[in-house]
């Protein structure tokens, strides 16, 4: 159905995102830290991302821009265990498409994925 790249330091985390997305038909490619995703970007072009906001080498919103300039029609999926509103409204300042508070189900991932591909 899509290509969907997640972007997360947390291997445990990037392992359950895949799991469910590929259940679903996706097709998954996965990087631990904003230096690995520059690398991968420009040569994929995904759907979806879904991007931690907390990496090790930088953080989402430094990172979002990148994506867009590098595939500005794939949507971006904010992903964070910070609960604050400030937080959700600096990601769609930044261009993000949806945003995620960890922990999350699995049925909000394939939901959200739905909704940016109808």
């Amino acid at each position: 159905m899509a290509d969907i790249m997640i972007i997360d330091d947390n291997p445990e985390l990037r392992q359950i995102l895949t799991d469910f997305l590929e259940a679903d038909s996706h097709s998954v490619i996965s990087a631990r830290d904003g230096s690995t995703a520059r690398e991968i970007l420009p040569t994929i072009k995904p759907d979806i991302v879904f991007l931690d906001i907390g990496l090790p080498d930088t953080t989402g919103l430094e990172l979002l821009p990148h994506i867009k300039s590098v595939h500005p029609s794939t949507r971006v999926i904010g992903i964070t265990g910070i609960n604050d509103y400030r937080v959700e409204d600096l990601l769609f300042e930044a261009g993000a498409d949806q945003f995620l508070l960890k922990p999350f189900r699995s049925k909000d991932i394939i939901s959200r994925v739905h909704k940016l591909l109808a």
